[in-house]
């Protein structure tokens, strides 16, 4: 932010110099220099700084995109599994890598627009019951007889 007084030729006399880095983002207040041309001259410039939190913001909902998407392709997972009849998973199904992809970008979608401190709480249960499954469930779970026809 640079303040100073007007000089006589027209131009602002800082007070206090503080430099701009690459990148920095300002507000300028223009004031037109001569009424003849279009020439116009820096009033007053100021820093505008990041929301606060703005970093923790975007954190979060990458966090809570990345649960949803985990919590999506679980749950689809598991349906596809209870779907299973037999001990082929999906039993080579070409619908089976779609949905999952589908149901990976829905869950990373709604996590990623998960309203406030609910939402973010509810996508956090959400993945934490997927990381659950993954860990607890054994491996060939959905195998089971074939239904007698």
């Amino acid at each position: 932010m640079l303040a100073g007084r007007q000089g006589a030729s027209g131009y602002i006399v800082p007070s206090e110099f503080r430099s701009l880095h690459a990148g920095d983002r300002v507000e300028v207040t223009y004031d037109r220099a001569d009424q003849e041309s279009f020439k116009y001259v820096a009033k007053h410039v100021r820093r505008v700084e990041p929301p606060a939190g703005a970093a923790s913001m975007r954190l979060r909902r990458v966090l809570t995109s990345v649960g949803g998407a985990f919590a999506g392709f679980t749950l689809c997972w598991v349906a596809w599994g209870k779907a299973t009849p037999g001990d082929f998973f999906a039993n080579g199904n070409p619908l089976l890598a779609p949905t999952l992809v589908g149901a990976l970008l829905i869950g990373g979608a709604l996590g990623a627009f998960a309203h406030g401190r609910k939402g973010a709480i509810v996508i956090a249960l959400l993945a934490a019951a997927a990381l659950l499954f993954w860990v607890l469930v054994p491996d060939g779970w959905w195998a089971h007889p074939l239904r007698p026809t």
